[in-house]
């Protein structure tokens, strides 16, 4: 999957002021969201009771120890505390924000002068390119950094914990569009590429920084020592609590060390990824709100060593509606008490997923407050014959959004409850099979019976940055066209008659000197994207390497009964968050890639003939840092291949996938594989890169192909149970009960 520079495709309207550019924020600036949250309320605290702490040397200011504990849990310590070094005694929060402005301000501006210095010094086409187009990116970068500053408002630390799922998200952007501008380098000649890396070195330091921040947030915090602060456990997409990759072999990195003043537990009083034996637990001390999986225990390990945790002080105790935590033997285990459970969860049948019900006691209803289901009073994945619907009593909101904490929601004429943003008639779109009676704020049709006869004229009408829906009906028809909803179009939701019968085709291709990042066909950068009933297609073909047909940055973007064909790098999920349903992919090589936390439900990957000298590869993920919430989950889909692939499968042999970056993260779960899929499964990039650090797993699959006796052993290669497979759903990995059910698209919450 190799990348060239880029051509620019921010159009004059959109660009920005250069003195806003580099006044909103740098690419390290998300260093600022967690200095805001812990400096304010610690500077707050000791201005209040007067108290200094002092070590063998003599006072240390507010200010160091604030720099000191938000930079402890980075992995970039020395560049952390450098940036913040020019804070001297400042306590106020302000200020400090206002140095790290500077910093920030510095390393952006220095990062964009010497690429428009290195363009004029390059002489490879492809590397002015890549030149040019890593300034579009860096500003990618900094609009998911602002939009992380812009999401701790007014710096209210109580909120934190409902936002570390939208910014980790958005700073594993930033991270992914640093990284796609030095990947426009590779095929390049000359210096420039090198000279750039070393421009970006701190810049991509820091932001990495950001994220470890973040993600470890809970624990900056009580550094600081701030009484009372919720400590919401911050799960990562692995299934773990620690907000470290299960994968990563850090012993210098022991989760005992004195180092690391406060871990974060799985709600068993141990750190996850550890034998138990030689592992002390946490003490329980100023744990305001502690979660567990339902049972005491953490998930995923035995028991019969363990101790549970004391309930002491548990004001909010979560567990999954059945008193029990999920895929264990309920025989010899103890259900919590119910005691001041204010809030108390479960999954809308009053039992637990995945479980028998006959000798289970449903949880009582006592206080539940705010009581959720999947809206129609039983949970997802059961029989409904023998089982009770819950009462409707007092359910103030009847949603979740998959990170624990409701949202409130607009009501249509049904009493149903939907996010503002989603109107009406945007879940009648959706929702419905019939487009015949589509209300559109434009129409597009080949034929002049629409407003326009091009999708690009109809762009003209989308208000920029647009809060409300604004709905593009295509008419059957083939589009040739290359289409970029820039990152002003927002709320954009395109319609057509059918995966066949609309199609938007393009043959923008790498040979032909155009780089991967602007080959697609049709890029939907604005957020809340959603098409239905659309064919994307690059009909390049296969000689002309990477040509993708459909480019995804859009956050929160929604694909059903849609079709992406093409041959190499169809489909480039770049970043963000995005769901496919009922879609048709297609291609040969690494045709479904890119850093998105993206989930395919009931999707259907194609194989197609390639080239006589290339082999097939499904999958490409490129997560770059272990803390990225970012992977491809595909549940409940079907690989498959064109006829024409078949009687080459012995000689171009297919895969499921291969790792593009160092912690290459894919889950296949609950899908038909074919036999024409290779008993080894999984394919190397080059030699052994990213073998020990990636994480592939396989559960539930069936199929000749899903045999996995023959696969590869690399140390990535995981075998999880269905209670780890549960945190790669799109409920949970994606929050999409908030934002992708009250849309109408089908949709699964958990395991099919």
């Amino acid at each position: 999957m190799a990348f060239g520079g880029y051509n620019d495709v921010s159009n004059n309207g959109h660009q920005k002021k250069n003195k806003k550019k580099y006044a909103i924020i740098g690419v390290s600036s998300l260093l600022l969201v967690a200095m805001v949250a812990a400096v304010a309320v610690g500077a707050t605290r000791n201005k209040a009771d007067g108290s200094t702490k002092s070590d063998g040397n003599g006072e240390v200011s507010t200010s160091m120890k604030a720099v000191k504990a938000i930079c402890q849990p980075t992995d970039y310590k020395e560049t952390c505390e450098k940036s913040l070094s020019s804070a001297g005694n400042v306590t106020d929060p302000k200020e400090l924000i206002k140095i790290g402005f500077h910093v920030a301000v510095q390393e952006i501006h220095a990062a964009i002068a010497n690429s428009t210095t290195l363009k004029t010094l390059a002489k490879d086409p492809r590397a002015t390119q890549a030149l040019e187009n890593c300034k579009e990116l860096l500003e990618y970068a900094i609009d998911d950094l602002q939009e992380s500053f812009e999401k701790i408002g007014a710096f209210d630390v109580s909120k934190l914990d409902d936002y570390v799922a939208d910014l980790k998200v958005w700073l594993s952007g930033a991270i992914t569009y640093e990284q796609t501008c030095l990947d426009g380098f590779e095929n390049t000649t000359g210096d420039a590429g090198d000279k750039m890396k070393e421009i970006l070195k701190t810049t991509q330091e820091l932001t990495k920084n950001g994220l470890a921040m973040v993600t470890e947030i809970s624990n900056v915090l009580t550094n600081l020592q701030i009484p009372g602060l919720n400590r919401r456990l911050l799960w990562n997409e692995d299934g773990r609590g620690t907000g470290f990759d299960e994968t990563i072999d850090e012993p210098h990195k022991d989760p005992t060390s004195t180092t690391r003043q406060l871990l974060w537990d799985n709600g068993s009083g141990f750190s996850e990824g550890h034998a138990h034996q030689q592992r002390k637990p946490l003490e329980s001390t100023n744990r305001q709100l502690l979660w567990d999986n339902g049972s005491g225990f953490d998930e995923g390990h035995a028991h019969e060593q363990r101790k549970p945790l004391e309930s002491t002080n548990r004001q909010l105790l979560w567990d999954n509606g059945s008193g029990f935590d999920e895929g264990h033997a309920h025989e010899q285990r103890k259900p919590l008490e119910s005691t001041n459970r204010q809030l108390l969860w479960d999954n809308g049948s009053g039992f637990g997923e995945g479980h028998a019900h006959q000798q289970r006691k449903p949880l009582e209803s006592t206080n539940r407050q705010l009581l959720w289901d999947n809206g129609s009073g039983f949970d997802e994945g059961h029989a409904d014959k023998q089982r009770k619907p819950l009462e409707s009593t007092n359910r103030q909101l009847l949603s979740d959004n998959g990170s624990g904490f409701g949202v409130e929601l607009a009501k249509d004429d049904n009493g149903r409850g939907f996010p503002a943003w989603i109107n009406g008639l945007q879940r009648k779109l959706l929702g419905s099979t019939n487009t015949g009676n589509i209300k559109a704020d434009v129409v597009v049709a080949k034929d002049g019976s629409g407003k326009y006869k091009t999708i690009n004229e109809a762009l003209i009408d989308i208000p920029k940055n647009n809060n409300k829906t604004f709905v593009i009906y295509i008419k059957a028809g083939v589009y040739q066209e290359q289409i970029i909803l820039n990152k002003h179009m927002t709320q954009v939701t395109m319609i057509g008659d059918g995966p066949t019968k609309t199609k938007i085709t393009g043959n923008k291709n790498f040979v032909d000197g155009t780089p991967t990042f602007k080959t697609a066909t049709v890029s939907a950068i604005g957020s809340n994207f959603m098409a239905k009933n659309i064919g994307f297609e690059n009909s390049a073909g296969a000689a002309k390497h990477q040509a993708v047909a459909l480019r995804v940055q859009s956050d929160m973007s929604i694909f059903y009964n849609c079709q992406m064909d093409g041959y190499q790098d169809t489909l480039y999920a770049h970043t963000h968050r995005q769901f496919y349903r009922d879609c048709t992919i297609s291609g040969t090589i690494d045709f479904i890639f890119g850093n998105a936390a993206a989930v395919f439900q009931n999707c259907k990957m194609i194989v197609r003939k390639p080239m006589d000298n290339q082999q097939c590869i499904v999958t490409a993920q490129g997560r770059i840092d272990r803390r990225e919430p970012t992977a491809l989950v595909l549940q409940g889909c079907t690989f498959t291949a064109e006829p024409a692939y078949l009687p080459l499968r012995d000689k171009n042999k297919a895969f499921i996938g291969r790792p593009w970056k160092q912690y290459s993260r894919t889950i296949i779960m609950q899908s038909h594989i074919e036999g024409f899929i290779q008993p080894e499964g999984w394919l190397p990039w080059m030699g052994d890169f990213a073998l020990n650090t990636l994480f592939y797993a396989e559960i539930g699959n069936d199929g000749p192909g899903a045999v996995t006796i023959n696969r590869v052993k690399w140390r990535g290669i995981k075998k999880i149970t269905l209670d780890h497979a549960k945190k790669f759903t799109a409920g949970t990995f994606l929050g999409g009960d908030k934002w992708i059910k009250p849309t109408g698209v089908p949709y699964v919450s958990g395991l099919m």
